[in-house]
């Protein structure tokens, strides 16, 4: 279930919805390039030995549109699942975006919960979290 929010960064929660699929095919998470069902693309350029993973997160909707943001985290797999976090710090929006789940190697795709911590709000609704498939 999608939770919506009347605060002005709606447009931010929109395309925290990390439902990514992906754009190129390989068994383990790999550098390239993902797309959720709102165009909002995840790239990730590098994954470390250890796990760290880097790249750029660009939205397609709200604050910050269309502007490639710095995208940094970990990955871990055992072989069936991998295990991935990341955060994206939103400049411009006062704003920080975190997800946390697994990518499914059978079906090359993600399954996140998010929260986005906002510095604009009052305090009772600074912290908005979601999940989706």
């Amino acid at each position: 279930m999608r939770k919506y929010s009347i605060f002005s960064l709606l447009g931010i929660l929109a395309w925290a919805v990390f439902a990514f699929k992906i754009t190129a095919e390989a068994e383990s998470l790999h550098p390239g390039t993902w797309s959720n069902e709102l165009e909002s693309k995840m790239t990730i350029t590098s994954i470390s030995p250890d796990g760290m993973i880097r790249g750029t997160y660009t939205t397609n909707v709200g604050c910050d549109a269309n502007k490639p943001q710095p995208l940094i985290g970990w990955y871990y797999e055992n072989g069936k699942v991998g295990a991935i976090t990341f955060s994206v710090i939103w400049k411009d929006c006062f704003s920080v975006t975190s997800w946390s789940g697994e990518y499914e190697k059978n079906t090359e795709a993600f399954q996140t919960l998010w929260h986005l911590v906002s510095l604009e709000n009052p305090s009772w609704k600074a912290i908005n979290a979601g999940t989706e498939r």
